[in-house]
């Protein structure tokens, strides 16, 4: 009977969930699974563009996720707001074998915000799937349907979710009217065979069986790697108002047109307070810097994505009434300030992330995620963040630095190049002067001066309180015995452009105790310790340095009376194509003097060079984690 009534409701469940082969894992090819967290088993996403003034976009995605790695490349959302409306949502789950698990409709889908922290207004939304899988691998299908009144932003293809994911099958697919023309970039599609029909209001990509692949140290973003297409309207909406980018010019100018012309105006008695501010100024170098440090001092970044798809600018007038705004208020704001100084100035649309994205000058459309401003002085543009109450006049550090940039005048848009900090530039100079005890103890200052783009990544140290300073310097020099941090002393020297960090520090074990004698490791602040490249003897990506560096220190060590030092190495130099590297030793009556300075070089370096950066590597670990024997007066 037990066995009948086993039997049975494993039949039951069977009718109930029945399998569906084309959803089990267990046929992909194994070529798919190597290195796979993920199998995109077929993706279809289309853009219809038949309509003038609406797109639609249909997104059918099969995925198996293979390892709880992969649970983030399911990417089961739609995103929602006053202009993007969600027509049609759904997701089912199967397990291994193809079994239908749970099916999810569209009042399933969480709904949440789908902006950042720090956002004051924003009425972008999204629906994503919260489901936590309780065994792997599982398979969800996916398909969504977002209809909006902007024609303007069509997402960049990359028929691949991650790294460390696979593809089986993937299409793009344009549908527009035959009269509407296309800008079209094509990317690194030759590489890995996809196939590309063009027909009459009908574009279309397919390809078939990428395999993963792996996430390696200094890799570039997958889309410099991946196959990519860019499509844009020629003639597009943008939240129903119409724009045309058939050259940088022209949709310059309609930017300056529809979004910055009539913001700008200020009440009066701002004009009046900005007038006294500049007057008796000498040039436009001293009013526009006496004016961003009155904007700092006013008015603080809050996020506020509303107006003609979130790419308007506040009224210069609203913010100068509430004391906040985004970084497109802001900027327009300090131009709108600078106007009334007759002080000329720029908005300007780029990417702000650390990688140095540029916007794609080849490639004519909305393009950016950040605005600063641009200030033409002594004959080349200085560039404003003015997000920032404590950056320096000048200064944007390692979130705009070095890339291209859309600059937007009303003569039309203009590409422009931002700051570029040099190698040399970069630097980091550490200088302490350590006493050492009879029984191997420590105590002394340190300095540390910070400039370049160092700088800016300083800056977060003013906000951390006391006990959070002390944690930042007990983790960061983790490998010194038994630390103590005992004072801390920072400075932001804003017109030098650097930042000062004066710790003074103590240790119980800095010296190692062999027999009657102690090892002293000279370069304990070094962290190229803990920054060995990993071993990857068949890499296949190229590898990048993003910004050249420089690295010095220089040490001194009071030896007591009863110890001396044994015997110092002699100087060491490296020098590569990735960078250089030095050290010496002296001694001073009764003090050891160490110096040490390591370099890197910016670059975009292939595969086949990287053992020999990490050969690189090595020797600088190798020199770093030396010793020195101190004996015993004798």
């Amino acid at each position: 009977m037990s066995r009948f009534l086993a039997f049975f409701l494993f039949f039951g469940l069977v009718v109930a969930y029945p399998q569906n082969p084309q959803f089990t894992a267990l046929t992909i090819d194994q070529d798919l699974r190597d290195n796979a967290d993920s199998v995109i088993r077929e993706e279809v996403i289309t853009y219809d563009l038949t309509h003038e003034e609406r797109m639609t976009k249909t997104i059918h995605r099969v995925i198996t996720v293979l390892k709880k790695a992969g649970n983030g490349d399911v990417q089961a959302y739609a995103f929602y707001d006053d202009d993007r409306k969600v027509k049609n949502l759904s997701a089912v789950i199967y397990d291994r074998t193809g079994r239908e698990i749970k099916e999810f409709k569209e009042r399933d889908f969480k709904d949440v915000s789908a902006v950042p922290g720090g956002q004051l207004y924003a009425d972008s939304r999204a629906l994503y799937l919260d489901y936590t899988p309780m065994r792997y691998p599982y398979t969800v299908v996916f398909d969504a349907e977002v209809k909006s009144r902007t024609t303007a932003f069509i997402p960049f293809w990359v028929p691949v979710s991650n790294y460390e994911s696979s593809t089986q099958y993937a299409k793009l697919e344009i549908l527009c009217r035959p009269e509407d023309e296309l800008n079209i970039k094509q990317e690194r599609l030759d590489d890995y065979d996809v196939a590309y029909t063009h027909s009459p209001g009908r574009e279309i990509w397919e390809v078939n069986h990428i395999k993963a692949l792996k996430k390696e140290y200094r890799s570039p973003d997958l889309g410099e790697v991946m196959p990519r297409v860019k499509c844009a309207l020629k003639s597009f909406y943008l939240k129903g108002v119409k724009g045309t980018a058939t050259n940088w010019e022209e949709y310059g100018k309609w930017m300056d047109a529809n979004l910055i012309q009539g913001t700008e105006e200020l009440p009066q008695e701002t004009k009046n307070t900005i007038m006294a501010l500049v007057s008796g100024l000498e040039n436009d170098r001293e009013k526009a810097k006496a004016i961003y440090q009155y904007v700092q001092d006013k008015v603080r970044y809050v996020g506020v994505q509303v107006g003609i798809g979130g790419w308007k600018p506040m009224l210069a007038a609203d913010v100068d009434h509430l004391g906040y705004g985004d970084c497109k208020a802001l900027s327009n704001y300090t131009k709108s300030l600078l106007n009334v100084a007759g002080v000329p100035s720029y908005y300007t649309v780029l990417y702000g992330d650390d990688s140095k994205r540029s916007i794609d000058s080849d490639f004519i459309a909305m393009q950016g995620n950040h605005v600063i401003l641009g200030v033409p002085l002594d004959n080349k543009m200085t560039w404003l963040e003015c997000t920032s109450q404590e950056v320096p006049f000048g200064y944007i550090g390692d979130f705009t630095d070095d890339r291209d940039v859309l600059v937007i005048k009303d003569t039309g848009g203009e590409i422009a190049h931002t700051t570029i900090y040099p190698a040399v530039g970069n630097r980091k100079i550490l200088k302490a002067d350590l006493k050492l005890g009879a029984k191997g103890t420590l105590e002394g200052m340190v300095n540390r001066t910070s400039s370049g783009v160092f700088y800016g990544d300083c800056l977060r140290l003013n906000r951390l309180d006391n006990d959070e300073l002390k944690k930042h310097y007990l983790n960061e020099w983790g490998n010194i015995g038994r630390l103590r941090v005992k004072e801390i002393r920072l400075e932001n020297l804003r017109d030098s452009v650097t930042f000062n960090e004066n710790v003074s520090i103590s240790a119980a074990n800095y010296l190692t105790r062999v027999g009657n004698d102690y090892l002293l490791r000279p370069n304990m602040f070094a962290m190229s310790q803990r920054q060995l490249p990993p071993r990857n003897t068949a890499r296949k990506t190229n590898f990048i340095i993003q910004r050249g560096s420089v690295d010095s220190i220089q040490l001194s060590y009071e030896l007591p009376e009863s110890l001396t030092v044994d015997v110092l190495p002699g100087p060491v130099s490296i020098a590569t194509d990735f960078g250089t590297y030095s050290a010496t030793f002296s001694l001073e009556k009764n003090t050891i003097i160490y110096t040490r300075s390591f370099s890197l070089n910016e670059g975009n370096y292939s595969p086949e060079r990287y053992d020999a950066f990490r050969d690189f590597y090595k020797k600088i670990w190798h020199q770093d984690s030396q010793k020195l024997l101190i004996k015993p007066q004798t």
